[in-house]
C-alpha cells in the first residue's frame, strides 16, 4: 500500500496511502457522561486504486483564528465558520479526515452538534470521541470536547479509550478508534488523537504515547494514528510506527502509519486553514 500524501501544516496534515451502523443513544443535555458515538450518513466506498488521502487537523473547538477564547463567554461555533472548516477539507479530497478539538453541545457555541454539522455538509461518515466534560470551576461548565473522525467508508465499530487522567476533567485525555471497511473483507483501523501539553513530567506525558501504543497493538488491521501530539520530539520508538514526515520535520500535528503502507508525498497544506484555526490544515 502507498501513501502518495502528507499534508500537514502544523494543524493539519494530509496522506495518501496506498494501499452501516450507527450509534446514538444518548442524552444530548448529558453532561456527566463522557459521550462517544458514530454515524454512517452515506454508502461506504471501497478503496479501488490502493492510495488513500488522509488529513489531520486540530479546529480549535470551531472558534477560529480571530483571538476569540474558548475557554471564556467569547462565543464560537458559527455557522460560517464551520461551513468554511467543511469546505477547505472537501477542497483537499480526503478518504479520513482525523480531528482534534471538536466541541460538543458547548454552552458557549452557536452550533451544538459540530461534528455532525460537519459530516453532513461534506457527506462524509463521522464518528466522536469525548475526553470528558468540564468539571465545576471551568468555563463553560456546560461542554464537552474531544476527537473525531470523518470517512467515506463505512465505519462498523469505535473504541474511545482513555489515555490520560490526572483526577480533573480538564486533563482528561482519550484516543478514538475507528474500524472502517475499505472493501470486501477488508479494513483499516484509524486512531485519532490529542495529547494532554501540560504533564508535570516527561515521564508522564509519555504514559500516553505508551498506551495509544497498547491500544493500537489490539488491532489485527492495518493502521493510521494521527492527531496533535502536542510534542515536537519524535517519539518514533515508542510508537513503532512509520512517521509520515520526512526526516528533520518535527512538528507536534503527525501522522503515523503501519508497515503496510508505502508514503508516497508529504507536504504543506497553504495558509487558507489558518484563517479557521490557530493550526494548519
Amino acid at each position: 500500500m502507498k501513501i502518495r500524501n502528507i499534508l500537514l501544516a502544523i494543524p493539519l496534515v494530509l496522506i495518501l496511502i496506498h494501499f452501516s451502523s450507527c450509534r446514538d443513544d444518548f442524552d444530548f443535555d448529558d453532561y456527566e457522561t463522557r459521550i462517544e458515538y458514530y454515524k454512517n450518513i452515506r454508502p461506504g466506498e471501497q478503496l479501488d486504486d490502493n492510495e488513500l488521502n488522509i488529513v489531520t487537523w486540530n479546529i480549535k473547538l470551531a472558534f477560529g483564528n480571530t483571538g476569540n477564547d474558548p475557554w471564556s463567554n467569547d462565543i464560537g461555533g458559527k455557522p460560517e465558520l464551520i461551513d468554511s472548516i467543511s469546505q477547505l477539507l472537501l477542497s483537499l479530497n480526503p478518504h479520513i479526515v482525523l480531528l482534534q478539538e471538536v466541541p460538543y453541545n458547548r454552552e458557549n457555541t452557536v452550533i451544538k452538534r459540530v461534528l455532525d454539522t460537519i459530516g453532513i455538509s461534506m457527506n462524509y461518515n463521522y464518528a466522536f470521541g469525548g475526553h470528558g466534560f468540564n468539571s465545576n470551576g471551568t468555563y463553560p461548565t456546560r461542554s464537552q470536547w474531544g476527537i473525531a473522525i470523518l470517512s467515506k467508508f463505512e465505519i462498523t465499530q469505535i473504541e474511545n479509550r482513555e489515555v490520560f487522567n490526572l483526577n480533573d476533567i480538564w486533563s482528561r485525555r482519550s484516543v478514538l478508534n475507528a474500524t472502517l471497511k475499505i472493501g470486501d473483507e477488508k479494513y483499516l483501523s484509524a486512531y485519532s488523537l490529542h495529547y494532554f501539553h501540560g504533564a508535570p513530567s516527561t515521564e508522564s506525558f509519555l504514559s500516553q504515547v505508551h498506551k495509544t501504543r497498547e491500544f493500537y497493538q489490539e488491532s489485527f488491521f492495518p493502521k493510521i494514528i494521527g492527531g496533535d501530539f502536542n510534542y515536537s520530539n519524535s517519539i518514533d520508538t515508542i510508537l513503532n510506527l512509520t512517521n509520515c514526515a520526512p526526516p528533520g520535520y518535527d512538528v507536534i500535528d503527525k501522522i503515523y502509519v503501519s508497515d503496510e503502507f508505502d508514503i508516497l508525498e508529504y507536504y504543506n497544506e497553504n495558509e487558507e486553514s489558518f484563517n479557521f484555526s490557530d493550526h494548519f490544515a
